[in-house]
């Protein structure tokens, strides 16, 4: 046995730190490799990437001053029988869409504050709206169409409510006029509104408080609806994830903070539409807010789509009955009448009676357009569509449509008008695009989805490989240069003593 211990000295220091370097590291290998398998590195580095911290992708955009956002597709819709409707000889007003007229919002957010430490933004959206004329059928200051007086008819729908004195001086004032309830206008004048509108004029006189502006223009409303100050989550979890509007952690106007207040002007799962959290699920629920919209809007769930950048993505479309009467929107009504697949808009437009809708009433109640001829609604035309990243929470593709009507009123005091009465007219409807994905988010996602997996499974069969080479060395070292030693000196032992056993 003392041989034995003699040979086990034969272990050199310089075959030692070969065996531990070896174990050391090919554990690490083993240790690397097994967290690749548990997480995915190249998904690690987009978040990073596309989380709301300075330097990163999301927080240049929204930093970035004149950012292009969404197309808006505008189309009409123009009056072909005025005159007969007018008349009563014909009972049905036709309507027929002309468009579209392509507009792009641009946007520059001041007063920007990020606040890693708590986890929110806070930022100040200014609204430029532009017109893209290459997209467009033509120039809307050359395009005449028979449209609604929009100003005439909201002002007598208004006066509808009041007392019947108040009624018969405004028709007094306004016959003096002369206008007719359709008129020749260009597209320009219905988009961006007449300043100083004559009637605008009789109506804020015989109905002060009614209107808070001078001038009616859907463009105009929607581009000076920013110049109020969002405060957004900015974690990973929650990020954009509206947490309050110009002070407030829903929508006044529509009973936010009194004993109407609920989920339907709470801004609770609510975002812009800029980006949504990493790592949602089918279940995670989704509104979306536009100020211009004057309301919250739920999305669904509908199914998956692959894009050919790599993105497994999900499909969301607005729920049918977003524009419905039901529990979950009944804080969007203030008629005295709830109308299926319209909504109430006058408390964020100007107080005009106002409604919003899927364009051609898709999905609404027939008897909305049983007075309309040429309302063809259409899902694949006409539906939306939003289509999110489910990894990174980032939109790929959205399109939304969104129809602008009048809500009239027993207008029968007034004989210009009262052809119109207790009907929804619908003006123009708006077809929100997101434009074409960035390229170096088209690589980003390229790099997660299709370089990302083959990198990750080749690393991992190489930490493997290596690791097990490693472990596999220096097992081998110590057996040759220990285990052996120790076996062979006791093999001697044993020839020994039988050769002394035999003699």
């Amino acid at each position: 046995m003392k041989q034995s211990k003699k040979k086990i000295r034969q272990l050199s220091r310089k075959n030692f730190w070969k065996i531990i370097v070896y174990s050391v590291v090919g554990l690490l290998f083993m240790v690397l490799a097994s967290l690749s398998c548990i997480w995915d590195s190249a998904h690690i580095l987009a978040i990073h990437m596309v989380r709301l911290s300075k330097g990163s992708i999301m927080y240049n955009i929204v930093t970035q001053k004149d950012y292009p956002c969404a197309y808006y597709d505008i189309y009409l819709f123009n009056i072909t029988n005025g005159d007969a409707f007018l008349s009563g000889r014909e009972k049905k007003l036709k309507v027929k869409e002309v468009g579209p007229f392509r507009y792009q919002e641009f946007r520059t957010n001041t007063n920007i504050d990020l606040d890693m430490e708590k986890g929110i933004l806070k930022y100040t959206p200014k609204i430029d709206i532009r017109f893209i004329p290459e997209f467009s059928i033509a120039d809307p200051r050359d395009v005449e169409l028979q449209m609604p007086d929009m100003v005439m008819l909201a002002a007598a729908s208004r006066a509808s409510v009041h007392a019947v004195f108040v009624q018969y001086f405004y028709n007094i004032a306004v016959k003096t006029l002369n206008r007719q309830p359709i008129q020749t206008t260009i597209v320009h004048n219905v988009l961006w509104g007449m300043h100083n509108d004559a009637i605008m004029q009789v109506a804020n006189t015989f109905l002060p408080g009614e209107f808070d502006i001078n001038t009616f223009g859907i463009l105009q409303k929607i581009q000076n609806s920013g110049d109020k100050n969002f405060v957004i989550n900015a974690t990973d979890e929650e990020k954009f994830k509206i947490i309050s509007f110009n002070g407030e952690k829903g929508l006044p106007v529509l009973g936010y903070g009194t004993h109407k207040q609920s989920r339907c002007n709470t801004f609770k799962d609510a975002y812009e539409g800029i980006s949504y959290p990493i790592d949602i699920t089918k279940d995670t629920p989704l509104r979306l807010y536009h100020n211009s919209l004057c309301r919250l809007v739920d999305l669904e769930y509908y199914g998956t789509r692959s894009m050919d950048y790599g993105p497994e993505a999900y499909v969301y479309k607005i729920r049918r009955d977003a524009f419905s009467n039901t529990t979950e929107t009944e804080c969007v009504c203030h008629l005295p009448k709830c109308i299926n697949g319209v909504t109430d808009l006058a408390p964020c437009f100007y107080g005009a009676p106002s409604g919003l809708s899927n364009a051609h009433f898709l999905y609404s109640d027939m008897k909305v357009s049983e007075r309309l001829e040429g309302m063809n609604p259409d899902e694949e035309k006409h539906g939306s569509e939003f289509v999110i990243d489910p990894k990174l929470g980032v939109p790929l593709a959205t399109k939304f449509t969104v129809q602008g009507n009048l809500i009239m009123g027993d207008v029968s005091f007034n004989s210009d008008v009262k052809v119109f009465s207790n009907m929804v007219v619908p003006l123009l409807y708006f077809k929100i695009v997101q434009p074409e994905m960035p390229e170096y988010f088209k690589s980003l996602f390229w790099v997660v989805y299709v370089l990302g997996p083959y990198f990750r499974y080749a690393s991992i069969i190489i930490l493997y490989s290596t690791s097990f080479l490693l472990l596999f060395s220096a097992f081998k070292l110590y057996y040759n240069s220990v285990v052996t030693t120790i076996q062979f000196p006791a093999q001697e032992l044993l020839i020994a003593e039988n050769n002394e056993k035999c003699h």
